[in-house]
C-alpha cells in the first residue's frame, strides 16, 4: 500500500521531470512524512493490542508493529533508491498498437478517473449535504453502540461441520454437557465437611442447582458418600443416602481412594467442589447461567462459615475475552486521541488534525453501530478490527492532506485544491483500499470460522474508510477551508 503511493507521485514528477534521480529525490521529499505518518499511526493501532492479556494477541500485535515498522522504511528508502537505478518508464510509441492488457488497464483507468472526477465535483459544490449525511449517519451508530452484544464463543470459532462442534454436540446430547463449571465452597477450617450439617447443605444447594436452566448434570462427595454408604451396607438401596453422623461421614471419605477425591474435596475436607456440567458455551449464555446458579446459592442459606465460590476455566476464559473485548471503546478512544496527537505535530495546525481524524472515526464509529444493529457480536476477534482499521484507514488521508496542502500553498482554493487532489491521489487511495480489502477477504478462505468473520468485517470497514476519505474528507477540506 505504501508503494502504490510512490509509485503514484514517481509516475507524476518522472513524467514532469525527465530524469530519474532527480524524480526519485523528489518524490522522497513529497513522501516521506506522508508515508512516515501512515507507518505511525498503523504501529498505533496495532500496539493498542499490546496491553491484552491474551499472549496470542500481543504476539500478533508485535509482528503486525515489525512488519509495518519495516514496510515504512523500505517505502521511503528502498523503493525511491531502486527508482533512481531504473529507466524512466517507457511511453506509448505513436501509431503502434498497445498490447491487449495495456489495453485492459487503461480503460480501467480512466473508468475510475471519470468517476473519481464526478465524485470530486460532488463532494466540493456539495459540501454541506455529505457533511450532514456523515453527521447524522455517525450519531445514529453511536446511539447503536450501548445495543452491543459482547460475547465470545469459542466453539463458534469452528464451522459447524467441523469435528469439533459434532463431538460436542453429541457429548452433550448422548452424556452430559460438554462444559465443567466449579462451585467451591470453603468451610471454616479442617473436616468441615466431615459435619452433617454442611454435607447435608451441600446435598441441598446440588439438588437446587440441578434444577437451573441449563445445568445439564452435577456430582459432588455427597453422591460418592451415598455410593460408598450403599456398599458398606451390603448393597442395600435403602442406605445410599450421606450418613447422618460425622464418625460415619469420616470413615466414608477416608475410604474414597485420593485420586477420586481430590477432584471434589482437599486433603483436609475443609474445602469441597460441586462439579456442575453443563451444555452452553456463548459467554453471554456463561454469564447468564453464573448468575443463576449465583442465585440458586443465595437461596441455598448455607450455613455460617461456609462461602461460595463460582469458578473454572469456563468462566476465568468468557470473562477475560468480554473484558478485552468491552474494554476496546476506551481502547479505540485512546487510539484515535494518540494518533490526533501525532498528526496534529506533524501538520502543525489541530485544525488540520482533527479534518484528519474525523473521515478515519467516523467510520469506525459505523463499523461498532454496525455491531449494535446485529451485524455481529462484539467478541475477541471483532473487538481486534477498530484500533487495526483506524490505524491503517489514515493511511490515505494522510497521502491526500499532504497533496492538498502543496496544491494550496501553489495559490488553488480550498474547493480547486480538493478538487485536483482527488484527481491526482483518488486512483491510488481506490487502488489501496481494494489492495487491502482483497488482504482481508482472502481470510474467507480459511477453514476457521472466527477468521472469516474477522475478514469480512475488515473488508467492511475498510470500504467505509474509503467513502469517508472519498466523500467526507474533500467536503470537509472545502468547508473549513483549512
Amino acid at each position: 500500500v505504501y508503494g502504490v503511493h510512490v509509485m503514484a507521485r514517481y509516475d507524476v514528477l518522472a513524467d514532469e521531470l525527465g530524469d530519474t534521480v532527480t524524480a526519485a529525490a523528489e518524490t522522497l521529499a513529497d513522501t516521506v512524512l506522508p508515508v512516515m505518518i501512515s507507518g505511525v499511526t498503523t504501529v498505533i493501532g496495532f500496539a493498542a493490542l499490546l496491553v491484552s492479556p491474551q499472549p496470542a494477541i500481543r504476539e500478533f500485535a508485535s509482528y503486525s508493529i515489525l512488519g509495518v515498522s519495516a514496510m515504512s522504511l523500505v517505502a521511503v528508502t528502498g523503493v525511491p533508491a531502486l527508482l533512481a537505478c531504473l529507466p524512466l518508464p517507457r511511453k506509448a510509441d505513436a501509431g503502434v498498437p498497445a498490447s491487449l492488457p495495456a489495453r485492459v488497464s487503461r480503460s480501467i483507468s480512466r473508468t475510475i478517473e471519470r468517476f473519481l472526477a464526478i465524485v470530486a465535483d460532488f463532494a466540493t459544490t456539495h459540501p454541506t449535504p455529505i457533511l450532514v449525511t456523515w453527521t447524522l449517519l455517525t450519531l445514529a451508530s453511536a446511539a447503536a453502540i450501548p445495543s452491543i452484544v459482547v460475547d465470545t464463543d469459542y466453539l463458534s470459532f469452528f464451522d459447524a461441520r467441523s469435528d469439533v462442534r459434532r463431538d460436542f454436540a453429541t457429548t452433550s446430547d448422548r452424556l452430559v454437557g460438554a462444559v465443567p463449571i466449579y462451585l467451591t465452597i470453603a468451610g471454616p477450617g479442617e473436616g468441615a465437611f466431615r459435619e452433617p450439617a454442611n454435607v447435608e447443605a451441600l446435598e441441598r444447594l446440588q439438588h437446587s442447582i440441578d434444577r437451573v436452566p441449563g445445568v445439564s448434570a452435577t456430582l459432588s462427595i455427597v453422591d460418592l458418600l451415598a455410593v460408598l454408604h450403599r456398599a458398606v451396607e451390603r448393597d442395600d438401596p435403602v442406605y445410599e443416602t450421606v450418613p447422618t453422623t460425622r464418625k460415619e461421614i469420616a470413615d466414608l471419605l477416608f475410604l474414597i481412594p485420593k485420586n477420586k477425591l481430590r477432584r471434589f474435596a482437599n486433603a483436609n475436607h475443609s474445602r469441597v467442589n460441586l462439579l456442575v456440567r453443563t451444555a452452553v458455551t456463548g459467554s453471554a449464555e456463561v454469564a447468564a447461567l453464573r448468575q443463576r446458579l449465583q442465585d440458586a446459592v443465595v437461596k441455598a442459606d448455607l450455613p455460617a462459615g461456609l462461602t461460595a465460590t463460582i469458578t473454572g476455566n469456563t468462566i476465568v476464559f468468557t470473562q477475560a475475552s468480554d473484558g478485552i473485548a468491552g474494554n476496546q471503546l476506551m481502547s479505540m478512544a485512546l487510539t484515535a486521541a494518540t494518533i490526533l496527537i501525532l498528526v496534529t505535530t506533524s501538520f502543525r495546525s489541530l485544525r488540520t488534525g482533527l479534518v484528519s481524524m474525523a473521515p478515519n472515526v467516523a467510520p469506525v464509529v459505523v463499523f461498532f453501530g454496525l455491531l449494535g444493529a446485529g451485524l455481529a457480536d462484539l467478541s475477541l476477534p471483532t473487538s481486534l478490527i477498530g484500533s487495526v482499521a483506524l490505524g491503517i484507514a489514515i493511511d490515505d488521508t494522510a497521502h491526500f492532506i499532504v497533496n492538498y496542502r502543496r496544491l494550496r500553498d501553489g495559490g488553488l482554493t480550498p474547493a480547486e485544491a480538493a478538487a485536483t487532489g482527488m484527481r491526482e491521489l483518488g486512483t491510488p487511495i481506490v487502488t489501496t483500499s481494494l489492495m487491502l480489502t482483497s488482504g482481508y477477504l482472502v481470510l474467507m478462505l480459511s477453514g476457521f470460522a472466527t477468521l472469516r468473520q474477522f475478514g469480512w468485517l475488515s473488508a467492511l470497514t475498510i470500504q467505509i474508510c474509503l467513502w469517508g476519505d472519498l466523500l467526507m474528507l474533500p467536503a470537509l477540506l472545502t468547508r473549513v477551508r483549512v
